[in-house]
């Protein structure tokens, strides 16, 4: 009997666990943040029609918004959300590369004094940029060749010159010595495009071929005469395709563009028991990807982890969390100088932090300070004429929202330059409690809840009077002998 009632008794403490426990457990770790309810105005530069529009986020934002900044919303001034896309600003390092185009359906004529002249049109609509010169390809070798170069204007019928006498040449059978370049003068001032005229001299020009021919006559065994034949090989100047290029600005490099974090509150600790420097800081929850160390020391280096505190701390864990790890290394000495005394590590965005600098045996720094940057972020959105706008932020409970945002994305990769806007002060502002859709009764955990629990009740109960039914019943005979 007594065995009977203890797993009854177990039975019944591990349903209240499976009930109770979620409950527990669920109380202990849902912690909300305070935030501010606020609305900030964006205070636009005047413009026509429509224009792509940035604001940069400041610290005050960032001390007022959830960890994913989900919370982030711009209205108009009518109340409707706009869409805007969130990134990160980045810096780009530009550099300025030919781009080399094909002169298409080129007009040839012959000249009677054994010229050649060639026509052809370069579109100003299709190539934009200012034209360097003409590249002329040919396999031709050995020859010299005047070109002169004259532009007019589709429209026009005058012919004005750009470049005269220019030498064509190629060297190759003294040295590797060519140019078949016409360039244009950097003086020269003109629309981009029209209508260009080359005419080439001497298109055929008559050479000595290499190859000599002796002719000797000889009576009885003795040379009388010698003659020796040159041969001459005309050779045309035989032009495969004319180029031109362009110069264009790409993109080079580009990195994420960094501003500067203020910190506060530095505290220096040194730890003997460790044998570390921790120095914690505070900041205002602006995005850190970087903490530099300042100090007066020199010719060291030591192993360094920055971590951040966590804002719910769960049980048998550390409150600080590892964010990245490095060696710190400044030398300065015998003529070395070699200074890495910054720590890198994912954007992240915490109110303290805290630099962990391993001494080991060593004496601990002296004079340390840090300094911290972050990447610098905006809201870019498509803003209209007449229109003013707000952003609201601090509101714990909105999700990340879904926008379309291919105009925007269309726009900044066209290179548009966005309209600059910044942010007013804050305004609070009433946030109308979010309205949840109603649920199906056993989508109702309190409802649920109470019917498990009266189930729970009614069969401890059966079981209870099972029980005592059971330790009514005699024993049998073989049983009591036993």
């Amino acid at each position: 009997m007594r065995s009977i009632n203890t797993s009854i008794g177990a039975w019944l403490l591990m349903s209240g666990a499976c009930l109770f426990g979620p409950n527990i457990v669920r109380s202990q770790t849902v912690t909300g943040e305070a935030l501010n309810s606020v609305a900030r105005s964006i205070d636009l530069p005047t413009f026509d029609n429509k224009t792509i529009a940035s604001v940069s986020l400041d610290e005050r934002v960032y001390s007022n918004t959830t960890e994913q900044l989900s919370d982030l919303r711009i209205v108009d001034d009518r109340g409707i959300e706009l869409p805007f896309l969130f990134h990160n600003v980045v810096s780009t390092t530009k550099k300025t590369v030919p781009v080399v185009e094909l002169v298409r359906n080129p007009i040839v004529k012959p000249t009677e004094d054994n010229g050649l002249v060639i026509e052809f049109e370069i579109e100003p609509a299709k190539f934009t940029k200012p034209i360097h010169g003409f590249h002329l390809s040919t396999n031709v070798v050995n020859f010299e060749h005047l070109v002169s170069l004259d532009r007019k204007e589709s429209d026009s019928e005058e012919w004005k010159a750009i470049a005269s006498d220019v030498l064509l040449y190629d060297y190759s059978q003294f040295m590797d010595v060519r140019n078949t370049e016409v360039p244009i003068p950097k003086d020269s001032e003109f629309p981009v495009g029209g209508r260009f005229r080359m005419r080439i001299s001497q298109v055929v020009q008559t050479q000595q071929s290499r190859w000599q021919a002796i002719k000797r006559t000889l009576q009885e065994g003795k040379e009388t005469s010698r003659e020796e034949i040159y041969e001459l090989n005309r050779q045309p100047l035989r032009i495969d395709r004319i180029t031109f290029s362009q110069d264009f600005e790409v993109v080079a490099s580009s990195q994420a563009l960094l501003t500067d974090v203020s910190i506060a509150n530095v505290q220096v600790t040194n730890d003997q028991e460790s044998k570390c420097t921790w120095i914690d800081f505070d900041s205002k929850r602006d995005p850190l990807s970087e903490v530099t160390l300042e100090t007066s020391d020199s010719n060291f280096s030591r192993p360094s982890r920055l971590l951040s505190r966590t804002l719910e701390p769960v049980k048998d864990k550390s409150e600080w969390r590892p964010l990245a790890a490095t060696t710190l290394t400044k030398i300065d000495i015998a003529g070395v100088d070699l200074t890495r005394l910054t720590l890198s590590c994912p954007e992240h965005r915490a109110s303290r932090y805290r630099l962990v600098i391993e001494n080991g045996d060593n004496p601990p720094l002296e004079d340390v300070q840090l300094s911290a940057k972050g990447p610098k972020q905006e809201l870019v959105f498509v803003a209209v004429a007449g229109r003013s706008y707000s952003v609201t932020y601090g509101v714990a409970d909105r999700t990340h929202p879904t926008y379309d945002t291919l105009a925007i994305q269309t726009a900044l990769s066209a290179n548009v330059a966005p309209t600059v806007a910044t942010l007013g002060d804050p305004q609070p502002i009433a946030i109308e409690p979010k309205v949840l859709p109603e649920r199906r009764w056993y989508e109702n955990q309190e409802l649920v809840f109470a019917v498990i629990l009266g189930l729970v009740v009614i069969l401890a109960a059966a079981l209870f009077q099972a029980a005592k039914r059971l330790n009514q019943v005699p024993m049998s005979s073989e049983n009591t002998s036993a």
